[in-house]
């Protein structure tokens, strides 16, 4: 998921499709095996979402991950989080 996230920021922040694709390449290797719902993490999603972006890296633009069947969205104080990290 390290992986995924990296290829996420690399395309999303740097424009770097080339970096992320590399990077979820190697994530689509990690995640070889791992059941489809795994601690939650709608594991079958993240690879047809990883496979796609291979081809069209703008899906990453809207993409959510599931976790216990929900989308998580992050709140005000995870944003003041992140701030203070900044």
């Amino acid at each position: 998921m390290v992986q995924v996230a990296a290829g996420a920021y690399k395309h999303v922040d740097f424009g770097n499709d080339d970096g992320m694709r590399s990077l979820f390449e190697t994530a689509l290797q990690y995640l070889h095996g791992v059941p489809g719902d795994f601690y939650g993490v709608n594991v079958d999603n993240v690879r047809s979402a990883l496979h796609t972006a291979l081809d069209d890296s703008t899906v990453i633009d809207e993409w959510k991950i599931e976790l216990d069947q929900e989308y998580p969205v992050a709140v005000d104080w995870d944003r003041e989080y992140v701030e203070r990290l900044e």
